[in-house]
Order: structure tokens, then sequence, then C-alpha cells
């Protein structure tokens, strides 16, 4: 997989005080790069941010300079992620209420909430609101998995930016499934079958989606057996 060029994000990249800068600095690899305005960047004619390997991020998170804070990183960038509302919370309670009982351990899987995908080749690791992974799925240095069998997120105020980003980078990670409830229309969209675009965010996209609305069900592509009424997916 060819890996893509940096794209702008649309969210704000994570503004950096001075002490988490000189954290930083004390876990070395980061002599060529300063603090400027909040930004970290790369000193040179061209003054560019400095784009986070997965290592770099990982290291971060160990130092604990991320902690309690809501960014992922998403292509070499650190980014503020939206604040989640109510609707969105009791989406994912809801979720997981379905989901649980079929993707455990005794099943062969975990059922994830918000927590991390590591895409090393993407320069990338996102959190979304809920994935089912195998247990016996490769994971990255740190123990967190590289792919998931179905990855979901729960959209509002970030729904242009988790359908055509976050919804890109998954196609990128070769994630067969992606489901994205989109709050403000109760709907249901189901993306399937990624293939390369180079005008995409991360040079990839899912070329199916089905939109589905109240009345409506769908099963996970790797358990069809199960179904999933789209009206218990949001709450009343």
């Amino acid at each position: 997989m060819t890996r893509p060029q940096p794209v702008t994000n649309t969210l704000p990249r994570y503004q950096w005080s001075a002490n988490e800068y000189q954290g930083m600095i004390k876990a070395g690899g980061f002599d060529e790069v300063r603090l400027l305005d909040g930004d970290v960047v790369i000193m040179g004619a061209a003054c560019e941010p400095y784009r986070w390997t997965l290592d770099d991020y990982e290291k971060l998170v160990a130092l604990g300079l991320l902690e309690d804070k809501h960014v992922e990183l998403v292509q070499g960038e650190i980014l503020v992620m939206s604040p989640m509302g109510e609707p969105h919370a009791l989406t994912i309670i809801q979720l997981n209420e379905i989901l649980s009982p079929h993707f455990n351990s005794r099943t062969g899987y975990r059922l994830r909430i918000q927590m991390p995908l590591a895409l090393p080749s993407l320069l990338s690791e996102p959190e979304p609101d809920l994935a089912v992974v195998a247990l016996n799925a490769p994971t990255s240095a740190a123990g967190r998995p590289t792919s998931a069998d179905l990855v979901i997120e729960v959209a509002e105020s970030s729904l242009d930016y988790d359908r055509g980003h976050k919804g890109s980078l998954y196609a990128a990670a070769g994630i067969r499934d992606f489901w994205l409830a989109n709050l403000p229309e109760r709907r249901l969209d189901v993306y399937r079958r990624p293939v390369p675009d180079p005008q995409s965010f991360s040079a990839w996209r899912y070329q199916d989606c089905q939109v589905l609305q109240a009345g409506e069900r769908v099963s996970p592509l790797v358990a069809p057996e199960i179904i999933v009424p789209v009206t218990a997916v949001f709450p009343a």
C-alpha cells in the first residue's frame, strides 16, 4: 500500500504548552524541533509542523503528556477532537448494548469503545466510537490492534469530518465494514468495499454506501447472522 501524502485536516492541531514541550525534550528524539505558538515545528527555511510517527505518539502517551486530552493522531498530526454531546454518548451506549452480547471474549472478539487503533503506515492512531476486533488480530509494538472487522463512528457536529476524513482513513487501513451513525438525520450510513482514490483524504475511499433509515436493519459483514435494527441504534 502506497503511503498517502499528508492532507490538511479540518480539526485544529493540538496546542502544546511550554511544560508539555519540555516533557517531550526530556523524552529525547526531538532535537530538530522547536515550540512556536503552540505548534511543534521542524526548524528550517519552511518551518513546517512536525509530522508525528506512531512511535512518537506512543512515547507522548507513555509520558502522560496526553492524559485526559481528547486528541487523536491522524496522518502525522495530533488533532483536537470535537466534544461529545449527550445524544452521542447515548448512541454509543445503545450500540454497546446491541453488539456486546455477540462480540466478546467468548465469541473470539473484543468490542472496543473509544479505544485506539494503530495504523503505522498511515501515521495515524484514531479512536473510533466502537470497533469489533478479533482476539487474534495483529497488534502494534504498544499492543494496540492494527485493524478491525467493524468500525462505527457516531457523528453530530463532526459528521463531515468522520465521513470524508476518518472514513477515508479506515478504507486505507483495509477495514471492510464502516458504519456512520448520523445523529442529525437519525440514519445509519454503511460503507463497504475499500478502493484506491488519489483524490480522497487518505488516497482510499469506500465504493459502496448504503443509507439506512428507521424500519431498516443491517448485519455486520463479519457476522451476517446478527441483525441490527436502525431504530435501536438511536436514543428515543
